[in-house]
């Protein structure tokens, strides 16, 4: 189109429903509003830009106030009736597919909770694991952490003895060399107190899981 590009922003891996929580889709705003040196914002569908349709016409009336043109890559929206149109029906569109993803979400993780199974992180002293049966069918399970699972068994029978405080207990795991998982975002760091006092207030260290107040016996096994 001829465009000169002053700026790219990108939320990989991102999935906020709620445009407040989305980092560089608020700095693109405020570079919009604060520059005021942008006549169009191109995105590569609709569904990138807003997921419901309150923060589309929120955001939209803002762009068009400051005299800002959305452009899609892939689909025909446009200042044009017909274009005005299509924005809306897609806009409506976008917000019941994100809801109906995030519904399917919730349902399986119901079901798999229901059935002993862990969602999400395993807790220290686990490891997120994934094991292929004899079929093929590939399962995401939970064991335990060959490294770290002894350690957080040798605090729970330390405190178990009444003998050790939390901080004695923090301060000895963390000269026996416990530490938790690297993640992208965080390194490796000891186990402070207030961890460990929600550790061996956790059900889940016992074989249990709990999801929406409901107790279950967990498929994992208990440290």
């Amino acid at each position: 189109m001829g465009l000169n590009v002053v700026g790219e922003y990108v939320e990989p891996g991102r999935s906020a429903t709620e445009i407040t929580k989305r980092v560089e889709f608020q700095r693109m705003l405020d570079r919009i509003r604060r520059e005021r040196d942008v006549d169009y914002v191109v995105v590569y569908e609709l569904a990138r830009f807003a997921r419901n349709r309150l923060d589309d016409a929120i955001v939209m009336a803002d762009l068009k106030k400051r005299g800002v043109t959305l452009i899609s890559a892939t689909e025909s929206i446009d200042d044009s009736p017909v274009g005005q149109l299509m924005h809306g029906i897609l806009a409506a569109f976008n917000e019941y597919r994100s809801r109906k993803d995030g519904a399917d979400v919730a349902f399986k993780m119901g079901a798999k909770a229901r059935k002993g199974g862990t969602l999400g992180q395993a807790k220290i002293g686990y490891l997120n694991v994934l094991l292929q049966t004899e079929d093929g069918r590939k399962i995401r399970t939970v064991d335990i952490d060959r490294e770290r699972g002894p350690l957080v068994l040798q605090a729970w029978k330390l405190y178990a003895t009444g003998d050790y405080s939390l901080l004695d207990i923090e301060r000895i795991m963390r000269d026996r060399g416990l530490r938790t998982r690297r993640t992208p975002k965080r390194a490796p760091k000891p186990v402070t107190s207030k961890e460990w006092a929600r550790l061996f207030r956790s059900n889940y260290y016992v074989g249990i899981v709990t999801y929406k107040g409901e107790e279950i016996p967990g498929r994992h096994e208990a440290l």
